[in-house]
Parts: C-alpha cells; structure tokens; sequence
C-alpha cells in the first residue's frame, strides 16, 4: 500500500493488540451495579444498625443513627422542593453534620457540592452561580460566606424542631443511577474552576470494584485525611460507609503529618488510610510503629520506590490513580515488588485503559502515549462547557456503537510495562500535581494578572529532589511597586491555599522566544537569597539560631534571618509539621497553629520567651 497515509499503518501484531485490549484491560463484570450509593449505604444499615458508622472526637453515631438523621435531613430538603438534579451547597469542616449532609442530600435525589469554608468567598460564590445551586446547608459560623450569594442558606441542626420531627423512614425520591450525585469543582486553565458532574452508576460501579479488588471489613478504622472537595475524599468515604466500616474524623490541624498525626493513628486504632505520597513521607518513621493500621492507599501524585519500600513492609499498601472525570481511583497497584518504582497499575473491572497516539491509534507496548479511560467510570463531563466536553470526553474508537461509549482524554502520558502494569510519564500541558492537589498554572496566572502591579507574569514548579514548589514569575507595570507580601494575600483572596505559590520572583521581563511567546525554559532559578524583601538580620539566641538551621535544611535556603517569612522562603503546611517535629528534637516545643500565627524566627522566639516567662511567672 504505497499510496496509504502513515498514519494508518498500524506496527502492532495480533498478539500485542489482544494484550492490550483485552488480556491487560479491565475485565468485564456483569451485571452492572444498578443501586445509588446512598441505596447501598442503607442495605449496609438495615444489616448492621448497632455498629459505629461516623466517629468524630466525642460524637458517635451507628449505622442506624446515621441513616435515621439522613432520612430526616432527606425529607426536609424534599419539602422544600429539592429532588433528582437539583444541587444542594455543603459548607461544613470535617465532621458528622458533614455526612450526615451528603448522605441526606442523597436520599431526597439530588446531587451535593462541596463548598470548603476555607475557600475564598468569591470562588464559593462563583461554584454557586455556576452550579445554579439553590440552597447551601451549613452551620451558622459559615452563614456570612453566603450573605448576597444566589443561593439560599438552610442551618442544620439534627435537633431543632425543623428537622428533628421529619420522618425517619426512607423517602421515595426517584432517584435512579443515571442522576447526578455530586459535582466536583477542579482548577480551570480559564482562570475559573470546572465542575465535573458524577452520576451514581459512576461512583457505584467504582466503589464496588475497589472493594472487590482491596476489600475493607467491618473492624476496620478509617481515617478521613483527605477534603470531600476533592473526588479521591468522596471515595474514600462511600468505601467506608458501604462497607461496614467505621469513619474516623479530625479537624484539618490534626491531619497534617508529623508526630501529632502519628499519635492520631495510634491512639484512634487506624486500620486503613488514604494520603499523598508527600504527607506520607512527613510522617515518622514506621518502623516499631502504627501496629494496627494494615492498609493504606496513596495517589495523587507519583512515588519514590523508597517511601514504599519503607511503609509496604508488613501491611498492604496501594497506589491508586484515576482523575475525578472518571470517578476517582480506576487503575490500582497492590503490593507490587516494591525493589522497583512503584506502577500506577492495572485497570480495575469494567474499565479501559489506552494508551493513544495523536491519531487515536494504540501505542506499543513501552511506547510513550497520551492516556485515555474508559468504562463504568466516565462521568457526565463537565458542567456548562459543551466545547471542553467534546474535546475531552470522546467515543471510544474500540467499543462498537454500545450505550454511546465514551473516553476521557487525560493529557497524562504513561506506557504499558511489559509484564501488564501501566507508568506514568508526565503531562501534555501545563497542569500539576503538587501534594495531590490538581493545578492548572493558567488559573493562577489570569488571577495574579488581575493585580494592577501585575504587568507580565508566568508560574511553573521549581522541583528541588523530592520537594515541589509553585513559582511565580512577575514583571511589575512601569512606576509600580511589587511586593511579596501584598502578592500572596491578593492570590490567598482569590485562591484556595495550595493553590497560592510558595516562592514569587521579580523580574525584569520574562524570557521569550523568538516568536514572542515565553521561553518558560529559560525562566531563572529562583535565588533563595533573595526571596524576601526584608533586610537579612543574622539569628544570635540558641533558639533562633537552632531555628534558622532547621528551615535552612528543610527549605533548602542557604542563609535564613530572623525576619525572614517562613512561607515566603517557599513553605508550606507539609513542611510546616516537619519543622515542629525537627524542633521538638531540639527541645523546642511549637505546634502548626503557632507557627501559622507567628511565621518569622524572631516573632516564634519572642513567642517562646513570652509563654517561657509567663510558665516562670506562674510557677
């Protein structure tokens, strides 16, 4: 065929072809799980009622007290008009009204979104407007957020008369499993968040398969690390709670890693958890340690053969991988030999993986490719944006005209190992994953473009080993003065925090090519001397100087002063704990909160003399 284009010559035999199509892809399971979460939460509650569903500090509740406070929840919502795709807000922290909220918005057949307070007001407005969400259920600490929000505000209390004296039988809603169940909101290259619309046969049909893959049982205690604002959180917790399981909770302090969340584990009888590679490896050491906790899965970002090497000894660790457009987790490596870098995995049941080139034709095995899933997992796409839709959800080419299959196009690119088991490679674009969290550096950098000072900027990850930090690069408008400081906290109104980047970097103009476009390749080191506009004032106590060395080692800075800003040099909450624990070693006793609130050495030493003095005082 000496006239046929290349792009239609296929270079796979027969034999490579059946491998990855079939003999390496998910197997299919039928049938098909055809229940809502929220129905296979319930079957669970009728069966075991005594048994403690949700523990958060002093507040317990069993399988039973939980689906009679969902039910009641359910049936308020239903009164007020809320059925099958209507969206309800969720603005809670972590705790049991947080559960019993998305379990309850459940039941009346609508879909939840979770609003972090934490989040600025803006972008929680923002996912309000774009959600068209007509109702917020929340606590009154958080009623401020959404005052001249478009959405009305409902205060749960489980014991006031509104909702208390509503049925406790299960309400008929319609619901069915191609309804929406929840909407995620992801950064957006637009400079907006994206919603990614998951139905119940998505999230259903996932959930059972990791549980039949890693089943967890019914003396299992799951601790919640990560934020129900993210897709891999929402797993986490249907697990949990469709299994039998018991949720175990913490407010977000005593979550990060480090000596408290160690004790945390201990003390709480964790059997299982989920967490970022990062965190893991902040935490101390496992060896003679955490006994009881046989389990724990990672994801969202890639990990070092060592950490594994180093927690996969006598328990069974998991590294997970799948974006929150198809459900979550959807390819799993389990125990894998942990002498090699760890894998993303296999694909789970009733999924499909390829590996694509740019002509949708299946790349080699060990061939770099663009990775596309497919399956029960592909979510509705994303809410309101029929362009992106049709660019990344697109049919799948090896799937015969059945129910419309689809594909979601990641942009990650991996290759197929030889003995079955996918690796990842990197990103086709400009987005990262920074301690699990998802970012399109285009979202930061429109924002940080709104700021008048602002005349040209770009932000890229300054990877230094194991430690990734976001940067960004600003040339300030002629006559203007840029500071840091203002920088940070116009991103911090804007932004959530992990999205503000640690180190910013003035300069002159930024790099281009010969076309005009920015040479992001050309873009400087950032000089760790001059990362800060204060004037570089030299430690002279023991605990300034003790404290200087310590974020000199962790934050990889040559010279710290005592007026330096912590985060300014680049830290963040991760290694904010591994400051507490390396100070504790010296003696010196700090917690995350009072490192937040005090963020230069001299403002934590004259801190430490203060409570040093009052002890003297008092004693």
């Amino acid at each position: 065929q000496p006239d046929a284009p290349i792009s239609r010559i296929t270079f796979l035999s027969d034999h490579e072809r059946q491998l990855l199509l079939y003999d390496w892809n998910g197997q299919v399971a039928e049938p098909l799980e055809k229940r809502c979460i929220h129905q296979v939460f319930s079957e669970r509650a009728a069966e075991i009622p005594n048994h403690d569903a949700v523990i958060f500090h002093d507040q317990k509740l069993t399988y039973a007290q939980l689906n009679k406070r969902a039910n009641q929840l359910a049936h308020k919502l239903s009164e007020m008009g809320i059925g099958p795709e209507s969206i309800v807000g969720l603005c809670f922290q972590p705790g049991v009204d947080l559960v019993v909220g998305v379990l309850g918005v459940l039941k009346s057949g609508a879909a939840f979104v979770t609003l972090d307070p934490e989040f600025p007001q803006d972008r929680l407005h923002y996912m309000l407007d774009d959600s068209r969400c007509p109702i917020v259920l929340t606590h009154a600490d958080y009623e401020e957020l959404f005052l001249n929000a478009s959405a009305s505000v409902l205060l749960y209390d489980p014991e006031s008369e509104e909702i208390a004296g509503d049925p406790e039988f299960e309400p008929k809603s319609g619901v069915h499993s191609d309804n929406a169940a929840y909407i995620i909101y992801t950064s957006g290259s637009t400079g907006q968040p994206k919603g990614v619309v998951v139905e119940h046969k998505n999230i259903s049909n996932i959930i059972r398969s990791q549980l039949r893959q890693l089943p967890l049982y019914e003396n299992d205690r799951v601790l919640l690390t990560l934020s129900l604002s993210f897709g891999a959180g929402v797993g986490e917790l249907f697990r949990v709670l469709t299994s039998g399981a018991t949720l175990v909770l913490e407010v977000k302090d005593n979550l990060l890693p480090g000596p408290g969340l160690a004790q945390l584990l201990e003390e709480k009888h964790i059997t299982a958890m989920g967490t970022v590679p990062s965190a893991l490896s902040a935490l101390p050491s496992p060896e003679g340690r955490y006994k009881e906790l046989r389990l724990i899965s990672v994801g969202g970002e890639t990990s070092s053969q060592k950490l594994f090497s180093q927690w996969g000894i006598g328990r069974t660790i998991m590294n997970g991988y799948g974006p929150t457009e198809v459900s979550s987790s959807t390819v799993r490596a389990i125990n894998w030999d942990l002498s090699r870098r760890p894998p993303l995995g296999t694909p789970l049941e009733n999924t499909r993986i390829y590996l694509l080139d740019s002509h949708m034709h299946l790349a080699p095995i060990g061939t770099p490719a663009e990775i596309y899933i497919g399956g029960v997992g592909v979510t509705r796409g994303y809410l309101n944006q029929p362009d992106m839709n049709a660019e990344f959800f697109q049919p799948d080419p090896f799937v015969d005209g059945k129910d419309q299959a689809l594909v979601y196009r990641t942009g990650d690119v991996g290759r197929w190992l030889s003995d079955g088991s996918l690796e990842f490679m990197g990103r086709m674009d400009q987005q990262v994953k920074i301690r699990g969290y998802r970012i399109e550096l285009g979202e930061i950098e429109n924002r940080l473009a709104e700021n008048d000072a602002v005349a040209h900027c770009v932000v890229a990850v300054h990877e230094d080993g194991d430690l990734k930090r976001l940067v960004a690069y600003v040339v300030a408008r002629d006559e203007l003065d840029v500071s840091i400081s203002d920088l940070r906290t116009f991103l911090k109104e804007r932004l959530p925090g992990y999205m503000v980047p640690g180190l910013f970097v003035i300069l002159e103009n930024l790099p281009r090519t010969a076309t005009g476009k920015v040479n992001r390749r050309a873009l400087p080191e950032p000089d760790f001397d001059q990362l800060t506009q204060t004037a570089y004032v030299a430690p002279e106590t023991p605990i300034e100087i003790k404290l200087a060395e310590i974020w000199s080692v962790l934050l990889r800075v040559g010279k710290v002063g005592v007026n330096d800003n912590f985060f300014e040099l680049g830290g963040d909450s991760i290694t904010t704990t591994q400051v507490v624990a390396r100070a504790a070693d010296e003696g010196i006793k700090i917690t995350p909160k009072i490192f937040f609130q005090h963020q230069s050495i001299s403002e934590l030493a004259d801190y430490l003399h203060r409570v040093e003095q009052v002890a003297v005082d008092m004693a």
